[in-house]
């Protein structure tokens, strides 16, 4: 069976409801909020303190991810990470299997390619839907929501692809990114784009030399560092450590050449 067909099966038979997410606190009881929709998603409130130190390629202070056996040939992963002084927790079940058919698909395409990638739709939108009804409920600004975006794909460990798949250059999919709990600026960011796309933001893939990042169409009055492509601005938005903002641009990347890749 090709590689495509299995993957669509097994997304299919996978991937529905497998999706968990809620906070904790350790200031009062678990309080039960309302499901808005996904099938088996469990959401508590809770504050705890703020999130560490700016820093590229590493991993984020105070981040958590935890890898957790279940039935023959699942998975789970737990990501907790802070984000404007709540502490956060996503919870996904993953398949051995799916993960499988996943690397045997090539990697001679083009980027925006791994972020529109179909076969990943049903988690994509499941992530996507639970964010936007979490930040809701906590009455986060809507400016803020694509910082709770980042900040969750921030807490994902940093590795090369020479360490992670021994090759230089290997682009992953989200699916594949999540399975592996990180991977390189590459991955990040299209995880990114996947996810902010999803909730109806227009962003774009950002390429420089030996690094990529995330762009973001914003306000006319927003501050920082922006790119222009068909007559839009896209304003840098960083996927790898921790506490970056939009528009804020690591001092070391500012001189370089800069591509906008658009993703459809």
């Amino acid at each position: 069976m090709r590689a495509e067909t299995r993957l669509f099966f097994l997304m299919f038979m996978v991937l529905s409801g497998y999706l968990f997410f809620w906070q904790v606190s350790d200031s009062s009881p678990d309080m039960e909020l309302p499901d808005k929709g996904l099938p088996d998603v469990e959401l508590r409130s809770g504050i705890e303190g703020p999130s560490g130190e700016k820093g590229v390629q590493s991993a984020p202070s105070g981040v958590k991810i935890t890898e957790k056996a279940m039935e023959s040939g699942k998975s789970s992963r737990t990501y907790s990470w802070n984000y404007e002084g709540y502490r956060w927790h996503l919870t996904l079940l993953l398949d051995d299997e799916l993960y499988g058919v996943y690397r045997e698909r090539t990697r001679k395409r083009d980027y925006d390619l791994f972020a529109s990638d179909p076969y990943d739709d049903p988690l994509i939108k499941s992530i996507a839907k639970t964010l936007l009804s979490l930040s809701r409920d906590y009455g986060l600004e809507e400016s803020k929501v694509p910082g709770l975006c980042i900040s969750f794909v921030q807490s994902l460990n940093y590795s090369s692809d020479l360490v992670s798949a021994g090759y230089d250059q290997y682009p992953r999919f989200p699916y594949e990114t999540l399975y592996d709990s990180g991977g390189d600026c590459e991955d990040t960011s299209i995880l990114s784009v996947a996810i902010l796309q999803e909730m109806g933001y227009d962003v774009a893939l950002l390429e420089l030399p030996e690094h990529m990042a995330l762009g973001i169409r914003c306000d006319s009055g927003t501050e920082g560092r922006s790119f222009e492509y068909g007559g839009v601005q896209y304003y840098y938005l960083e996927t790898t450590g921790s506490d970056w903002m939009i528009g804020e641009m690591p001092e070391e990347y500012r001189a370089k050449p800069v591509r906008v890749i658009p993703v459809s």
